[in-house]
């Protein structure tokens, strides 16, 4: 793997714990050099980047305009860009909302990565529609720059991404420990927790879930968090056997892999 640091591209627009959290993950428990970036357009609605980022991170890039849901997150994306540390020749894109408590997976799919001579890797978003996940994804810094288009997406985010890729012939990998995002119908049947989406992902380890979604809010997901990981990340919460909780959730997704699913029959279709 290149010894060049990993651009580390946050994105946030109120999620401003979940942001304070991602950027521990980043600075504790990764072992992979970084060059940190957040990228904010909440400022004009008094969202304020914490003290504690702004310490951690290597740049700062706050818009005051706010491009709305979909729009936002392709415009923190493409503001981005003219700032990415020519240093580094692979980017990871992260919602503030996504916490990634280990780097391995990172390390190995960007082994994997140049050894393909692939452009980019995530998670497949969807088994019905070609798609590619976007909460956690790597990109090449240089095909980012010479392809902005690539994230310049008004709505389907997922499907524009993998349309452009395949459009534009560059080559993408699986993220294949983060699938699938979402719950198969037959299993949705007797099981669908958190509305049709996994949030925990043991393999990562990593945690995706909305606080608002959450009945406990933040404290639910740092208990989440730790299910996930199987220890105790984060002090404080009520005691618990942790490794027994991921354990639970490790069986969902093993059935989940088991469940016939649409992809199984024919493959994804493209989505205009």
């Amino acid at each position: 793997m290149t010894q060049a640091p990993l651009a580390v591209v946050i994105r946030v627009h109120d999620r401003m714990q979940d942001l304070q959290v991602a950027v521990r993950c980043v600075k504790e428990h990764w072992r992979i050099a970084t060059q940190l970036m957040i990228v904010s357009n909440g400022v004009s609605r008094g969202f304020e980047i914490p003290a504690d980022v702004r310490a951690a991170a290597d740049s700062i890039l706050e818009l005051t305009h706010n491009a709305g849901h979909i729009g936002g997150n392709a415009q923190l994306l493409l503001a981005s860009i003219p700032h990415l540390p020519p240093q580094c020749e692979w980017v990871l894109l992260l919602e503030a909302d996504t916490w990634l408590f280990d780097d391995r997976l990172l390390r190995d799919t960007l082994n994997h990565l140049e050894q393909e001579n692939a452009d980019w890797a995530s998670a497949f978003w969807q088994d019905r529609w070609s798609s590619q996940a976007l909460d956690l994804a790597l990109v090449r810094r240089s095909v980012l720059q010479a392809h902005p288009g690539l994230v310049d997406f008004h709505q389907h985010a997922e499907c524009h991404v993998a349309n452009y890729l395949q459009d534009h012939g560059l080559k993408a990998l699986r993220i294949r420990e983060l699938e699938p995002v979402h719950i198969p119908g037959l299993l949705r049947r007797c099981w669908n927790q958190w509305g049709g989406r996994f949030r925990c992902f043991p393999e990562g380890p990593m945690v995706t879930h909305h606080i608002e979604d959450l009945p406990g809010g933040f404290r639910q997901k740092l208990a989440e968090a730790n299910r996930c990981a199987g220890r105790e990340l984060f002090p404080g919460l009520p005691s618990e056997e942790w490794a027994k909780g991921r354990r639970r959730i490790t069986l969902m997704r093993t059935l989940a892999r088991l469940c016939p699913r649409s992809g199984w029959i024919k493959p994804p279709r493209r989505r205009s």
